[in-house]
């Protein structure tokens, strides 16, 4: 068999498809509108009270923001984080739905390329004649070969979809970080918690058995014939409130045990030995800078996510008025075909076609346009829900300045009413043991330190859930955890 006669079919065809390539690659252009970022959708300079704590300058430099819960002081807590960072249900859905995303951006970005099939077959022709000539019978034809066809994206349509496709990817890795902000901002208040329900609980028993030797010494004092029975009953009453205080707090710390449990993947009681022994309630750093508002849109993830789902909106609109526009396609064969078996693949029986197809639906009834018409409102949409994030975050960091700040105001206040309170127990004591005064003067002073260093517990408590607050609205936790994806689609 000749081989330069097979070398030229197969150049004509590669020529043919070549120029082809050629020219509808120079005549290709993309319909709808090119994506631009938002202008800054912040127009404060500064925020409205910056934290207490902070100094000017401390307030406008940028915090370090990737790991701050490592500021508290408390390996317990760094541990417990980083744990579930790793190991929680709720990052690994995170990261199933990235690489579903991802999946189907690949598979959008197939469209851009030629498909390529390959087959074979046998066909059976039954040829009649009149009256059973000899014309009658069956002839079976044997065929095998490739086809390719390939839509020539001449309006942008497909390389909208991909882009289309490549934000919203993005917007799902941004989704993805912030859930490493909430989670990281819920284990660290889950914890913070469960340590100041243990404190609240060693107050409760420090102060029964002080409110327990009072009614002992009532009771000396009533069997002296030097107290009534009413200083009795009202030490008594204040020894079983007390003592119902314990099972509700008990109860607290075993729910805040399970809840960490499941938080990092585990069954609900896997901590708790580990977390049984009190500890102290982790501290908030003396200082949290809050930086300059506008930062929060580079390092909010729901703001990063927002503006790439209006990226892919926008894209979405040139992918559907693509389809107003002819479709110009390029369709080949080549294969061999004979109706004996075993010389179908002499050369001679080669076929080879190839050649260029238009499609356009001139009418639809205004089908097509009205859905340019959705995705143009859908893309407002997706810019006024980006707006609403930009606001809502703003809104995050002032409030949750302003409850840090009051809450650190308050809690001084606090320490001082603890202090008056434990001298007004001691002196009411002595009194009370003098005779000098009555035992309600001793029951109001031990119920006011009970009060006061109850109230201490919890504004600790407030102070550090105010700060971690702070942390999660100022989009902190993810840019050392969980870094950015090398992405290169273009928006």
């Amino acid at each position: 068999m000749n081989a330069q006669p097979r070398i030229s079919w197969l150049r004509r065809g590669a020529a043919l498809a070549a120029g082809w390539t050629a020219l509808l690659f120079g005549a290709g252009c993309m319909v709808g509108p090119d994506y631009h970022a938002p202008a800054s959708a912040v127009k404060m300079k500064a925020w409205t009270t910056p934290p207490a704590s902070a100094n000017a300058t401390a307030t406008n430099a940028a915090p370090a923001m990737d790991q701050w819960w490592t500021t508290f002081g408390d390996p317990e807590l760094t541990r417990l984080i980083e744990r579930a960072l790793e190991s929680s249900p709720d990052i690994a859905i995170a990261a199933q739905r990235v690489r579903e995303a991802r999946a189907g951006l690949k598979s959008v970005a197939g469209g851009e390329l030629p498909t390529v099939g390959v087959g074979a077959g046998k066909m059976e022709y039954r040829r009649t004649g009149p009256l059973n000539t000899l014309y009658r019978g069956n002839y079976p034809t044997f065929q095998t070969g490739f086809d390719a066809s390939w839509e020539i994206d001449l309006w942008g349509g497909t390389r909208r979809a991909v882009e289309s496709a490549g934000a919203a990817l993005e917007a799902t890795e941004e989704e993805g970080r912030g859930v490493r902000v909430a989670l990281a901002a819920e284990v660290a208040r889950d914890y913070v918690e469960l340590r100041a329900v243990q404190h609240r609980l060693a107050i409760a028993r420090t102060n029964l058995a002080l409110q327990q030797r009072t009614l002992e010494l009532t009771r000396e004092r009533l069997h002296a014939g030097v107290a009534s029975d009413l200083d009795a009953f009202r030490a008594a009453g204040l020894v079983a409130n007390t003592e119902a205080l314990l099972p509700v707090l008990e109860d607290g710390r075993d729910q805040l045990i399970h809840r960490l449990g499941v938080l990092l993947g585990d069954e609900p009681n896997e901590l708790a030995g580990e977390l049984a022994a009190p500890e102290p309630i982790p501290t908030a750093p003396a200082n949290v800078a809050a930086g300059l508002p506008a930062e929060l849109l580079r390092r909010r993830p729901d703001i990063r996510a927002a503006e790439r789902r209006l990226a892919a909106s926008t894209a979405r609109i040139g992918a559907t008025e693509a389809q107003l526009y002819p479709h110009l396609g390029l369709a080949g064969t080549i294969g061999f075909v004979s109706t004996q078996s075993s010389d179908l693949f002499d050369y001679s029986n080669r076929y080879f076609s190839a050649g260029p197809g238009l499609h356009w639906n001139l009418f639809d009834a205004g089908r097509v346009r009205a859905q340019v018409e959705a995705e143009s409102a859908r893309t407002e949409r997706a810019y006024m829900e980006y707006r609403k994030v930009v606001l809502g975050a703003l809104t995050d960091v002032e409030n949750a300045i302003g409850a840090l700040n009051s809450e650190q105001r308050r809690h001084g206040a606090l320490v001082d009413a603890a202090d008056a309170a434990q001298k007004s127990v001691a002196t009411a004591t002595e009194l009370y043991r003098q005779g000098v005064t009555d035992f309600l003067g001793v029951i109001d002073a031990e119920r006011s330190l009970a009060a006061a260093e109850d109230n201490i517990a919890q504004s600790d408590r407030a102070v550090s859930t105010d700060a971690i607050a702070l942390f999660k609205a100022l989009g902190g936790g993810w840019q050392t955890t969980a870094p950015m994806s090398a992405s290169t689609h273009q928006s």
